[in-house]
């Protein structure tokens, strides 16, 4: 978490969505090749996620915070799967659960 200059204090999360985005693509380019979703998201579960969510619990982010870090889970679940259709990409998180 970074600080933000301004009239008063805010936290930065850029860095988060870029370290989610460098593991993401790191382990995704090496378990595509084992042709089974189930394991990229096993791996996102256990190597991003907790990269993603270690930076922002002792912080209290604002709503539009909250909601670039689900659009990174929903982009993750989207290159997984390769399926657009929101209704899809929250079915399959109700039921793999990242």
């Amino acid at each position: 978490m970074y600080l933000k200059a301004g009239k008063k204090f805010s936290c930065t999360y850029d860095h988060l969505k870029l370290k989610f985005y460098s593991s993401f693509n790191a382990l995704y380019s090496r378990s595509k090749s084992s042709n089974s979703e189930l394991v990229s998201v096993t791996l996102v579960k256990s190597f991003c996620l907790p990269a993603l969510l270690y930076g922002i619990e002792v912080t209290d982010p604002s709503k539009p915070v909250l909601k670039m870090l689900n659009n990174l889970i929903n982009r993750a679940v989207y290159i997984i799967f390769n399926v657009s259709d929101k209704d899809s990409i929250a079915d399959i998180r109700y039921f793999v659960g990242p």
